[in-house]
């Protein structure tokens, strides 16, 4: 069995002895910029990321019978014309939630300590799936409140948009659809922005949620995006409408991908009938000694939010500064993603020195996973 797959995807091979031995198969890697070159009769399983199109002009094999994407979202795959084809496919849902969640708190540390909103305000939450259910916890540990919009997960609960743009903190979590009853593409228009004026927009779903074209008219809005409708291609342009840009990394965290190597593996060997067999793979810890996190501790206890925490591992600033220089430089959006540096999600920090449970607030956003 021939299996071909994106060179990152980290842990893969490791991943597939859990399911297959040596014998059963061979692996060989691509660059995201050498697909259109392979040999795609000469593959039987192909594992792609969302930078890999799937469709009926990309996709031209006779052999292929699997295909896993080792991402969350699914927009990059034409998946009727797979089931046409009689492909199977999966994908890794929920496997980066944690990983966005961390850069939205990361967020609202800069949304919070630079005074352009209260926490007593609150946030719009936009999508209740995987990640918007893991930050509504968070937020409940931090007794931030919170207005949810999802019309489809919650038909009941929220009438429209306009319930969550009463707070002065919006945030985006929903699939990039342009069908169906509720499609999200461009759903944040000139009526919406005209409503977020003043206000901080966080998007780190997919770039076209938001109409970029229209977001001139509306400069007093703090965007905070990682995401663009345009990649992979690089504008200047949002450089200078942007209050924090960074170039698609929000769910790229240690613990996310090797969710998403691990999801598909285990699609695949249900697509094969084959059982998994457990594997532990050691990603590197990241510890606080008791006197960073007692600072962290207290000052959840004087405004709230543990400021430093969030920011600890996922500092947007210095993000976006290097994100400009690299852009800057000629660097495209996918060069620039590899070198985004290793980090941990927050629900998996662990102390030095200190039984995490005595710390209150802290241990609440610790055993939330």
């Amino acid at each position: 069995m021939r299996i071909v797959a994106d060179s990152a995807i980290p842990h893969l091979e490791s991943s597939l002895k859990s399911v297959l031995s040596e014998q059963e198969f061979s692996l060989s890697y691509f660059k995201n910029s050498e697909f259109s070159t392979l040999n795609q009769n000469d593959i039987d399983i192909l594992f792609i990321r969302s930078t890999t199109k799937i469709n009926e002009s990309t996709l031209k094999s006779n052999s292929i019978k699997f295909i896993g994407s080792a991402t969350s979202g699914m927009d990059h795959i034409d998946t009727k014309f797979l089931e046409r084809q009689g492909i199977q496919w999966a994908h890794a849902p929920g496997c980066n939630a944690w990983s966005v969640v961390h850069y939205v708190m990361s967020a609202l540390e800069i949304i919070y300590t630079q005074g352009l909103a209260t926490i007593s305000n609150g946030i719009g939450i936009v999508g209740y799936g995987n990640i918007g259910t893991k930050l509504e916890s968070v937020l409940k540990a931090l007794s931030i409140p919170y207005t949810i919009y999802d019309p489809i997960v919650l038909p009941s609960s929220t009438k429209s948009l306009e319930d969550v743009f009463i707070h002065d903190v919006v945030s985006l979590h929903v699939p990039l659809t342009k069908t169906g009853e509720f499609p999200t593409y461009h759903m944040i228009d000139s009526k919406e922005l005209k409503q977020l004026e003043f206000k901080t927009l966080i998007n780190t779903s997919r770039g076209g949620v938001i109409n970029e074209s229209v977001l001139d008219d509306f400069t007093s809005i703090n965007l905070i995006a990682d995401v663009w409708e345009k990649e992979p291609s690089i504008e200047g342009k949002f450089f200078e409408q942007a209050l924090v840009y960074t170039p698609h990394i929000a769910g790229y965290s240690l613990d996310g991908k090797y969710n998403g190597t691990q999801t598909i593996t285990e699609a695949l060997a249900k697509f094969l009938g084959k059982p998994i067999a457990d594997e532990v793979v050691n990603l590197p810890e990241r510890t606080f000694g008791e006197e960073e996190f007692l600072g962290f501790q207290e000052q959840c206890h004087s405004c709230s939010f543990p400021v430093g925490l969030f920011s600890a591992e996922l500092d947007l600033i210095k993000l976006m500064d290097l994100f400009k220089k690299d852009a800057e430089a000629g660097l495209n959006l996918g060069s620039i993603r590899t070198k985004h540096p290793p980090r941990r999600d927050f629900v998996h920090y662990s102390l030095l020195g200190e039984k995490l449970e005595d710390l209150e607030i802290l241990s609440k956003l610790m055993q939330i996973d």
